[in-house]
């Protein structure tokens, strides 16, 4: 789904027109993805950016990507604090293999991290309102 970029109305992919004011469907996201896909990469190193220019609220493509990368900004703290935590445990109590194991874990959830941002930055380069995987279905800026 694209919100339309007259008035915002969320327009199912495959549909041409938005069913509330008529606009062109895929020539109105092509122009808002074009025109601000230097925001939408910038919301993924700083989300904040976009939301102290209020960019987000002038544009559709802006707006889905800096909610993505929120989104993704606020799992990545949640995860990091727990898989230390439990990264840490398994140090402790496995002496040996726990080293190896507790670094797996970190190790994994680093990439999952800089992994989720790289892949929205590449969605957003390509003008692409795809949802980011695991984080991506949930909204927080409306």
């Amino acid at each position: 789904m694209i919100p339309c970029g007259k008035c915002g109305t969320y327009i199912q992919d495959g549909i041409k027109f938005c069913p509330s004011c008529g606009q062109a469907a895929e020539l109105t996201h092509e122009k808002d993805a074009q025109a601000n896909k230097g925001m939408a990469v910038t919301a993924y190193l700083l989300f904040f950016i976009p939301m102290l220019t209020r960019d987000h609220q002038k544009s559709p493509f802006v707006k889905f990507h800096t909610n993505q990368a929120l989104v993704q900004f606020i799992a990545s703290i949640l995860f990091l604090f727990v898989g230390a935590f439990v990264g840490i445990l398994i140090m402790m109590f496995i002496p040996v293999i726990g080293t190896f194991l507790g670094a797996v874990v970190l190790a994994a959830l680093f990439v999952f991290v800089f992994g989720g941002r790289i892949l929205g930055i590449i969605y957003a380069v390509k003008g692409m309102t795809k949802p980011l995987p695991i984080t991506g279905k949930y909204t927080l800026i409306k």
